[in-house]
């Protein structure tokens, strides 16, 4: 989709999951189940049939989909959802390319590229969003310890990435979280079609619902191209 600002066409590039019952979700995590609190038929008599509405209920759990952590989703005194600056989820982008590992492969702080990221969002493209719904999703690849501390110092405002995982799973200490939640860099995971972004300048957009407590929300998370080489301030 692209629309103008002034002379400028900005394409805008969607890179979120669909939340629905059958999508790839945490294994230890309930799926959502989204269903009707009440349907159009039956709001129809209480609008003495001259409008009709309907009104969907939900039950999940907000690490679900492509969504943003919180410190607090790591750290007990961290920022909750609601805490979060609007302009921390609106940010200039860089995507790092590592389509190249495979399943369960760390991404080494070689891999990081030499680009500013200060103050930016860091978006790793390893193209595992294509086994989305698929067991192989769950085998992907993640950031090992010494990529975390080379991330940390270059000091970006949020780290994204397309897997379910920033992590190892089967590392408990968990040290992307551990690390980049500490320093106030936020995560987003489960993002998608990064690969439409390799080599562009962008404006990146993942704000959640403001929820107050809440220690992870997801986001409708974009993509905004052609805004120029330096986007907008935050």
């Amino acid at each position: 989709m692209s629309f103008h600002v002034g002379s400028r066409a900005v394409k805008l590039i969607d890179l979120s999951h669909v939340i629905e019952e059958d999508m790839s979700v945490f294994p230890s995590l309930p799926p959502p189940h989204i269903g009707t609190y009440f349907t159009h038929a039956e709001s129809r008599p209480h609008y003495e049939g001259r409008a009709c509405f309907e009104v969907t209920h939900m039950d999940m759990v907000t690490s679900l989909g492509t969504y943003l952590d919180a410190p607090y989703h790591r750290h007990p005194g961290g920022a909750t959802i609601d805490q979060l600056a609007l302009g921390q989820c609106v940010l200039s982008g860089v995507v790092v390319d590592v389509r190249g590992k495979g399943p369960r492969e760390p991404i080494r702080d070689m891999d990081l590229p030499q680009a500013h990221l200060c103050g930016g969002a860091a978006l790793f493209c390893t193209g595992w969003d294509r086994y989305w719904k698929q067991p192989l999703y769950h085998q992907h690849p993640f950031l090992c310890a010494e990529a975390v501390e080379a991330l940390v110092e270059q000091a970006p405002s949020l780290v994204g990435i397309d897997m379910l995982n920033i992590d190892d799973p089967q590392d408990k200490s968990r040290p992307a979280h551990t690390q980049l939640l500490a320093h106030d860099i936020l995560i987003v995971e489960n993002l998608c079609g990064l690969e439409q972004l390799i080599g562009g300048s962008f404006l990146f957009v993942a704000a959640p619902v403001k929820v107050r407590g809440a220690a992870a929300f997801p986001v409708r998370a974009f993509a905004l191209l052609g805004l120029g080489s330096g986007g907008v301030e935050t």
